[in-house]
């Protein structure tokens, strides 16, 4: 009877362990999901605040086209260097 009991206790410890271990993974999923969308957030801020000046030698497209361009490095600059911070 002795040996039931303790393979039954056994048993409930090991449930309870894994349960926990998942709760842990799920949490620190969250966790990184998280952290993503925040960086994410800051870097569409940091890309619409790049100025887009008028430049008469390129154009008004040229100059659309450069400030867009300069406009995505910095938000990916953001977004990488924020992931770094994080350790994503």
């Amino acid at each position: 009877m002795a040996r039931l009991s303790d393979a039954v206790e056994r048993r409930r410890r090991d449930r309870l362990a894994s349960g926990a271990a998942s709760a842990q993974a799920a949490q620190a999923a969250a966790a990184r999901a998280q952290a993503r969308a925040a960086c994410d957030a800051q870097a569409s801020a940091v890309g619409a605040g790049v100025q887009t000046p008028y430049r008469p030698s390129q154009g008004v497209l040229g100059s659309a086209i450069v400030g867009s361009l300069n406009s995505s490095f910095a938000a990916e600059e953001a977004r990488q260097g924020c992931y770094r911070a994080y350790g994503l």
